[in-house]
């Protein structure tokens, strides 16, 4: 614990300075590690703030934009930093620091989005499940149970499962191997 105190009053003392240098010279580029240090300190606004202020002076500064693209990555603004990252990889393909947060930016935006599908289809399912099934067996197919599975309704789908075998349905191996399937919790 003391080194992290130890770490962070160095990056303060690093902002300390980089500050001083940029008084004297705004034109510095000084502004790209002040705002690396911003952002090490988990002072992510300021550190959006002057990597877009320098980037004004210094638009092609390429570790400046991939700090800018971090500072957005902490924040979760994934369009942003994607956007950043993307410009510096035109320039420089080979830009290890910006081809590992394009893979982390990628990562994240997928995790970020099927948590947001699953969330959805979780709400859609408390609020909606079995409000379709009416009584009315003619829906009960293999077909809409199929549907129901794909669509993530499984209890519907295994309504309709158990409704088509006590009808002596002629799919009941079918019916049985996807029962047991969606027991197991592996729906396709």
């Amino acid at each position: 614990m003391a080194e992290n105190g130890i770490r962070k009053e160095s990056l303060k003392a690093d902002i300390a300075r980089y500050i001083a240098i940029l008084e004297k010279d705004p034109s510095s580029t000084v502004f790209a590690p002040l705002a690396e240090s911003f952002r090490r300190l988990g002072w992510l606004d300021e550190a959006i703030k002057v990597s877009i202020e320098g980037l004004k002076i210094h638009p092609g500064h390429l570790s400046a934009r991939v700090a800018l693209a971090r500072a957005y990555y902490d924040k979760k603004f994934f369009k942003e930093a994607m956007a950043e990252i993307e410009d510096v990889l035109r320039v420089a393909p080979d830009n290890i620091l910006a081809q590992r947060l394009l893979k982390d930016i990628e990562t994240a935006t997928m995790n970020q989005t099927a948590g947001t599908v699953n969330a959805q289809a979780a709400e859609v399912e408390r609020e909606g499940e079995g409000q379709w099934l009416s009584g009315d067996d003619r829906f009960y197919t293999l077909t809409m149970a199929e549907i129901l599975e794909k669509q993530g309704f499984k209890k519907d789908a295994v309504r309709i499962y158990h409704a088509l075998l006590k009808k002596g349905d002629h799919n009941s191996s079918i019916i049985g191997e996807r029962l047991n399937r969606l027991k197991g919790g592996v729906v396709r």
